[in-house]
């Protein structure tokens, strides 16, 4: 199966400079943001996408609806592709939290089990990502989908779909609205946390 990664556009929380995370407070797409998902949008016209799944968190269901409406396709919604939940830092300015506090730094996860209170750790985060694409691989009939998302959920698929644990993973910038192609296929013949057969 193919699977079409997409980041929501900028949200007002973006623009900013806070802390998202799970935080039902952060507003929607700014109107930047709105024009960053038309692209988007525009650009995945060849995918052959048969569906269009999106996080709940309003910044990436107006994504997704932006998406879903013009490519013709259903929207799904479903909060297991929602942004990591991250606890006390939720509203307050990223500069507030070094990448160290969240358990990354200089692009590469560096602890996998630190968070801040009341956060998902890069590891809980791993497991929620890992069964998510378990469970559509499984289950899923179309043969093309596309996930809006969030940053913190695109990187960790991308580190889960080329079957690198949570310490192994990348932690690269991901920008708003840009589109990551992957496939599912011959993943899940490992267990989870383990590496995958590719």
């Amino acid at each position: 199966m193919k699977v079409w990664l997409v980041r929501h556009g900028e949200s007002g929380w973006n623009r900013e400079g806070l802390i998202q995370g799970q935080s039902l407070a952060a507003p929607g797409l700014t109107r930047k943001g709105r024009e960053q998902v038309r692209r988007a949008a525009v650009t995945l016209e060849g995918s052959k996408a048969e569906i269009v799944v999106a996080s709940d968190l309003p910044r990436a269901l107006e994504s997704g609806r932006i998406i879903a409406e013009h490519l013709g396709l259903s929207l799904q919604v479903d909060r297991r592709l929602r942004e990591r939940r991250l606890g006390v830092a939720e509203g307050r300015r990223s500069a507030d939290y070094p990448e160290p506090v969240l358990g990354f730094e200089n692009g590469a996860v560096v602890d996998a089990r630190r968070a801040p209170e009341g956060a998902e750790s890069l590891a809980e985060l791993w497991e929620r990502v890992a069964a998510y694409f378990a469970d559509l691989e499984r289950c899923s009939h179309e043969s093309a989908a596309v996930l809006v998302s969030h940053g913190g959920f695109v990187r960790t698929a991308q580190g889960v779909l080329a079957g690198l644990v949570a310490t192994e993973m990348p932690w690269e910038p991901v920008d708003n609205a840009m589109i990551v192609a992957a496939e599912l296929e011959g993943l899940w013949s490992a267990e989870p946390g383990t590496r995958g057969s590719r």
